[in-house]
């Protein structure tokens, strides 16, 4: 299973200048724990801690914001998801 983690471009830097890095994982969750494992840095640049992020960070799974289910919805073989980075 693989999924397209789009990095805000803000944070290209912590990955070698690239912006979409690909990883697996069946919730959102998952996929966040994975960009946490390769790129440490992302946890403090997404406040991802306890298992949540940033309120002004809001997630796209396929260009649709997530709803509800936060970061326990479940994501497929192919999706993209997308930080998009709000401000104060």
């Amino acid at each position: 299973m693989s999924i397209k983690l789009h990095l805000p471009s803000r944070f290209y830097y912590l990955y070698e200048g690239r912006d979409v890095l690909e990883v697996t994982g069946k919730t959102i969750a998952k996929c966040l724990d994975e960009l946490v494992r390769i790129i440490p840095l992302m946890k403090k640049a997404l406040s991802y801690a306890s298992g949540a992020l940033d309120p002004h960070i809001k997630v796209l799974v396929n260009q649709e914001r997530v709803g509800k289910e936060g970061l326990a919805k479940k994501v497929n073989d192919g999706d993209d998801i997308h930080f998009v980075l709000g401000t104060a």
